[in-house]
């Protein structure tokens, strides 16, 4: 849904080949970035090597055929920079910009959002903190961001697929 909503007004004032070329170039800027961010919040420098990544991810992604995937990608890896960066504020305040966050980040795309789930979970787990000592507010505050966006999937997704559940048909954007 992130696409759909960015592209389809600037596709009512704009040709639709510069929309398209203006989207993928902040696409690769976008994912170059969102790795810069990364590593500064983490190391604590930049260097060259989000560049090489970043663009060597986007290939990957777009080889695929997953444009839709890496708005997604990008703001996954910019809300889990705010994650580690945002670890001394009180647990209440990270619930609440943490949901807010995640939410979006579920309705822009689905596997971004588990993407998102599994950065911040495994980093809680095998991170810079032990798990036993992570205290029980944080563990709160990771399993409450979901909530929302998990919300959202039961109630406006229709299983299409019997098997698995793989097929996911959203109600709210079919209306």
């Amino acid at each position: 849904l992130g696409m759909d909503l960015l592209l389809t007004p600037l596709a009512r004032i704009l040709p639709i080949m510069m929309v398209g070329r203006l989207y993928i170039f902040v696409l690769v800027a976008g994912l170059v970035g969102a790795v810069v961010v990364l590593q500064r919040v983490f190391t604590g420098r930049i260097g060259l090597e989000p560049a090489a990544t970043g663009l060597i991810a986007y290939n990957g992604l777009i080889a695929w055929g997953l444009i839709n995937y890496v708005l997604g990608v990008i703001l996954a890896l910019l809300v889990f920079s705010a994650w580690h960066a945002l670890r001394i504020r009180p647990w209440l305040v990270r619930l609440i910009v943490f949901s807010i966050t995640s939410t979006v980040l579920y309705l822009t795309h689905l596997l971004a959002f588990v993407l998102y789930g599994i950065l911040v979970t495994s980093y809680e787990i095998f991170g810079l903190t032990r798990p036993w000592r992570t205290p029980l507010r944080d563990w709160l505050v990771l399993a409450g961001q979901a909530i929302p966006g998990l919300l959202l999937w039961t109630t406006l997704s229709n299983k299409m697929l019997p098997i698995g559940g793989l097929g996911i048909h959203y109600a709210l954007a079919w209306k």
